[in-house]
């Protein structure tokens, strides 16, 4: 059977890939740079080996990936983070003689780059939200004046809500823009939609020639943050305007690989607008996985040239949950945490996939729960540090 190699595995997506291929057979071996890894805990991991962290040093991050590629002859390479793709795209010669799914490098930035999708989407006729196109020569003053507040200023490079700031009027416009453009510059700016709007996720996955061969939709139902963050707590839904518009999109800037197109759609009007496209797995897919549409296996099976049987989603109502600690950290904050229509802990829907917990393969969940409280450790004993330093 072919050995797989999965990267950045401590996560619930890595989890979630490594199951999905352990189960069907392939030798997986996943690498991270965390002792406590939970998908190394899981029974359908093959081998693991801790490497060097990227954001310390990539050229060592790069030699010792591809080490463990030629310790373990490696046929297929999963990238599950976007930094982990980028370096292997820039470094596409080294990796050539293993086989995987990858888009194109500008394709690829296209998609990171906050900046640049909105610039393809508007090329392409796909909606977003109303965007203020600010150049270093500009009079900031006087251009946010114009605004139509409040906005919302985005790294054009960022993961989950970190770096997003709303800006209610144009007297705040200038400090909180110069704050976020001092860490990321050129942040994008936006009109902050206001209304009632879902979060509305399309997963998909293409081949090396642009074709969608399967995807499934999600509607977001909580978030951590509450105020808008990573979903904590989502359900299967059928959007054909917004599914088409993504299918297009994606095919016209030849994209492919796994892609997850994220819009916020207004439940009063039908309205939607495309808010960003993550270039790499959703970290949502094991209720996908649950209803048959196996990404991993997907992405492996064509990324090894072979021919697959797709499926796009038909099965609606079935549920997700990452329950620790996302969606427990929603229901610590959330004022209407007792107003809502599905529990987090009782009164669950029936049809209920767990992003992490599964009774057949237990272990990953705890080891979730002790890389958690080591981060906690750490991040406190972090804090005492900086206290003590500003004290003196």
């Amino acid at each position: 059977m072919k050995n797989v190699l999965v990267t950045d595995s401590n996560s619930r997506k890595s989890l979630c890939v490594v199951r999905s291929l352990g189960k069907q057979g392939y030798n997986v071996i996943a690498t991270s740079n965390y002792n406590v890894d939970i998908s190394r805990s899981s029974k359908y991991c093959s081998a693991f080996r801790k490497i060097t962290d990227y954001n310390i040093d990539e050229e060592q991050f790069i030699k010792e990936l591809l080490k463990v590629i030629k310790d373990y002859s490696i046929e297929i390479i999963i990238p599950m983070e976007d930094d982990t793709l980028e370096l292997i795209l820039k470094h596409q010669e080294k990796f050539k003689h293993i086989k995987s799914l990858l888009p194109s490098y500008e394709a690829f930035r296209l998609a990171r780059d906050k900046g640049k999708t909105v610039e393809s989407a508007m090329l392409y006729n796909v909606p977003i939200p109303k965007t203020y196109n600010i150049s270093n020569n500009d009079n900031l003053a006087r251009r946010s004046e114009g605004f139509r507040y409040p906005i919302i200023l985005k790294p054009r490079i960022s993961s989950g809500s970190r770096g997003i700031t709303i800006v209610e009027s144009s007297n705040e416009f200038l400090k909180k823009y110069d704050e976020v453009n001092r860490l990321c510059p050129n942040p994008v700016v936006q009109e902050f939609l206001q209304g009632n709007f879902k979060k509305i996720q399309v997963l998909v996955i293409a081949d090396q020639n642009s074709n969608i061969k399967a995807s499934c939709t999600y509607r977001g139902i909580r978030e951590f943050p509450v105020s808008g963050g990573p979903v904590t707590f989502w359900k299967t839904a059928s959007y054909p305007e917004i599914e088409k518009t993504t299918f297009e999109f994606l095919e016209k800037v030849k994209w492919t690989g796994f892609a997850e197109a994220e819009y916020m759609f207004n439940v009063d009007t039908g309205e939607f607008y495309l808010i960003e496209i993550n270039p790499r797995f959703s970290a949502n897919i094991s209720l996908a996985v649950s209803l048959g549409i196996d990404f991993p296996l997907y992405y492996t099976k064509l990324s090894l040239g072979e021919k697959i049987q797709g499926k796009i989603n038909e099965e609606f109502n079935s549920f997700g949950q990452w329950l620790i600690p996302g969606d427990l950290l929603n229901f610590i904050f959330n004022k209407k945490r007792f107003k809502q229509e599905y529990g987090y802990f009782f009164k669950k829907p029936k049809k209920l996939t767990h992003a992490i917990f599964s009774k057949s393969d237990i272990k990953p969940f705890f080891t979730n729960l002790i890389s958690l409280i080591l981060n906690l450790v750490t991040n406190i004993q972090d804090l005492i540090v900086k206290l003590g330093a500003n004290t003196k």
